[in-house]
């Protein structure tokens, strides 16, 4: 797991660092050698599977608020107060691994994890955790052409139980839903011609 920490006071910088040296991850502090909340935060979404904001929950929430798509490509996000009291993960708690990296946070700097997810809360068996750990894969069917293209990080067209399309990364990040079916026509060999799909091509 690659983590970028950002702190914004000396005392939140101390603690980051504290934090890298058993946790690895890249250290800045807001405001310092150029570093500003917006950029950074939009950087490491991008590059980072862990953000660790060392600061105010409302400061990170805010900065990572124009970047959140889905559940399932998300990086991990936790929030620790820069006393190291309370390590808050409040993003891809279960997928990204932001409660167990909220867990390890706190077995550093002896805070308490605030898991807030219903299974961990309940203590029931998470399926979407279980899942990440054992290195599945996890599938969601939709008849929704925009969910297709906006939840998870790839999209498979099937028809007739076999697959007829399969994009992922730049490509499907650029695609509409008409390229969506243009693409099935071209390797299926005709068109798609479920109406509770076609429906849902004009529904958000």
């Amino acid at each position: 797991m690659t983590r970028a920490y950002l702190a914004f006071t000396e005392t939140g910088l101390a603690l980051a660092k504290r934090l890298s040296a058993a946790l690895p991850g890249s250290v800045a502090r807001c405001g310092q050698d150029g570093v500003s909340l917006a950029e950074w935060a939009s950087a490491q979404f991008v590059q980072s599977d862990a953000l660790i904001f060392v600061g105010a929950a409302g400061i990170a929430v805010r900065a990572i608020a124009p970047h959140c798509k889905s559940k399932t490509t998300d990086p991990a996000v936790v929030v620790v107060d820069e006393c190291g009291r309370f390590a808050v993960p409040i993003l891809s708690g279960h997928l990204g691994g932001a409660n167990d990296l909220a867990r390890a946070i706190a077995t550093v700097c002896g805070a308490v994890p605030v898991i807030t997810t219903a299974t961990d809360a309940h203590g029931i068996f998470a399926v979407d955790e279980w899942a990440k750990h054992q290195n599945c894969t996890v599938l969601m069917v939709t008849h929704n052409m925009h969910q297709a293209l906006e939840l998870g990080n790839r999209t498979l067209m099937m028809d007739a139980g076999r697959i007829v399309f399969d994009v992922k990364g730049a490509a499907r990040s650029k695609m509409t839903v008409d390229d969506l079916l243009e693409k099935f026509r071209e390797n299926a060999g005709k068109n798609l011609d479920n109406d509770r799909i076609l429906l849902s091509k004009v529904e958000k």
